[in-house]
């Protein structure tokens, strides 16, 4: 009798140790990503769109670019004539990238 009772008191306390059934329905979506509250179909528009919208984008010109080189060179040449390098961009330069050409600052 006490052996029985040591028998139920283990396979009880081994059972919560097995991993419980699924409940409800397994998705049927076994590769692919969708996003909660979405449904395939109309996951598979938004990426038509954004799809859509980047080859768009692709086709826009240079983002960024004002002017090309040609008419950059053409500007300079018609404010500074006949002054080759005159008119020069520079990068500005921000924190310890100008080294020691930074002037110390006055005391206060």
């Amino acid at each position: 009798m006490k052996v029985a009772a040591v028998f139920l008191a283990l396979v009880g306390f081994a059972s919560a140790f097995v991993p419980m059934a699924p409940k409800g329905t397994v998705s049927p979506r076994l590769f692919g990503y969708v996003p909660d509250g979405l449904t395939p179909e109309q996951y598979a528009q938004v990426q038509a769109k954004e799809k859509a919208s980047k080859a768009a984008n692709k086709k826009k010109a240079m983002k960024g670019s004002v002017e090309t080189l040609t008419q950059f060179n053409a500007r300079m040449e018609k404010k500074f004539p006949n002054q080759p390098g005159a008119g020069h961009v520079f990068v500005k330069l921000k924190g310890k990238a100008l080294g020691d050409k930074l002037k110390p600052r006055a005391a206060n």
